[in-house]
């Protein structure tokens, strides 16, 4: 395992390190003192590599830049509140990392979170995401609670929280304007659902494997949205196909409760999945 420096506390008083003292080398040791098999990122005692040969780790500029420890089989937990101030790009998906994350102490310089694939667990607040963050994948783990959307990062344009144990109603009507992809799938979230105030450039969404429920209104969809999963709910009605955006290519509407004899245009290239559902689909011309 890596030799970690021993900090001494500079605040006695209060009996903490004081981070803007603390090297980007020093901030790195700390940030991994809680992970059990050290040695996959910097090595075992016999190397004593420095910090800036860490395996995964890039700098730009003599700074911090890049963490990629993907697929390293790390166990035991990161100490967030020592990530380097420098760090665009933060990734540690497919491993083993178990603890509560908050945002809120994430460098404000983070532009990529990827966290997805571990055991990640507790509540999480998307308010406190880092203010100019474009993309975030927190899928796979074992995270609670509530998600609210509102108030997101104007800069967000990719959100992943699928396959996790979120419960309660969600608010699509104010999603970022930036927004090209949103995935809540496999969740426990529930409530209906307005998708006819949804940004203009979301081009996949998926919010399939939930409990929402009520009606499904089709007819104000983003202009280039190409894909659409409700599938696995229980959303209630009729649908109307007649105003889908040309560029969609693919909804999915299995095993819902919708029911009556719906048409879409003849020429629509869009492929709609309704089986196990009380509705008829029919082809027509447009007027």
């Amino acid at each position: 395992m890596c030799s970690l420096v021993f900090l001494q506390s500079a605040d006695s008083s209060l009996g903490r390190l004081d981070y803007a003292s603390l090297s980007q080398e020093a901030l790195m040791e700390m940030l991994i003192e809680g992970i059990e098999n050290k040695e996959k990122i910097c090595g075992d005692a016999s190397e004593m590599r420095e910090v800036n040969e860490w395996n995964g780790v890039e700098l730009e500029m003599e700074k911090f830049h890049t963490i990629h420890w993907d697929n390293y089989g790390l166990e035991g937990s990161l100490h967030w509140e020592w990530t380097p101030s420098t760090l665009t790009v933060f990734s540690v998906c497919k491993n083993k990392l178990v603890s509560t994350i908050d945002l809120s102490i994430l460098p404000a310089s983070v532009r990529h979170l990827s966290l997805n694939y571990n055991r990640f667990n507790g509540s999480i607040c998307l308010k406190d995401l880092p203010k100019e963050i474009d993309s975030v994948n927190l899928s796979l783990n074992q995270l609670i609670g509530s998600l609210d959307l509102r108030d997101l990062p104007a800069s967000l344009k990719n959100l992943l929280a699928f396959s996790n144990k979120f419960t309660g109603g969600i608010d699509l009507t104010r999603l970022p304007a930036e927004l090209t992809k949103l995935d809540l799938s496999y969740n426990a979230l529930s409530g209906t659902v307005e998708l006819g105030d949804l940004p203009k450039g979301l081009k996949y969404m998926r919010i399939d494997n939930n409990n929402f429920s009520g009606p499904l209104n089709l007819t104000s969809l983003p202009d280039g949205m190409v894909e659409l999963h409700v599938n696995r709910n229980s959303f209630s009605g009729p649908v109307d196909f007649m105003h889908l955006p040309d560029e969609m290519r693919f909804i999915d509407l299995r095993s819902n409760q919708l029911c009556g004899e719906a048409t879409i245009p003849r020429k629509s290239r869009t492929t709609v999945c309704i089986a196990r559902n009380d509705l008829t689909l029919q082809k027509v011309e447009k007027l």
